[in-house]
């Protein structure tokens, strides 16, 4: 029997004080224009209750998602002035019908 593992890869702040983490990742829907551009606004925010769930994992995972990832750190490497994190993918989900949320130049 052969078990292959997907990997998720990002970028955090400088190596300190790592600690194992849970790691929520999604590819967002075409219908999630407004969520979008609420939390990747300057302004500070936290997630309203409405807009994510607790995944299996643990980590938050904003609902009506294309796919949702959920990982946990499996390694990370210096990257100079940032570290990176490679994520092990321990659950997956995704909604078939939905179409993704893309953006040129911001709009």
């Amino acid at each position: 029997m052969t078990f292959y593992f997907a990997y998720i890869q990002i970028a955090l702040m400088p190596l300190t004080n790592l600690k194992p983490l849970l790691l929520g990742n999604w590819v967002m829907a075409s219908d999630q224009v407004d969520m979008s551009n609420l939390y990747s606004s300057k302004s500070e925010h936290d997630l309203l209750d409405d807009h994510y769930r607790i995944g299996k994992s643990g980590a938050p995972v904003l609902r009506g998602n294309l796919t949702s990832f959920e990982c946990e750190s499996w390694v990370y490497y210096d990257g100079g002035d940032h570290v990176i994190v490679v994520g092990k993918v321990i659950e997956m989900d995704n909604n078939p019908g939905a179409k993704p949320l893309v953006s040129q130049a911001g709009k």
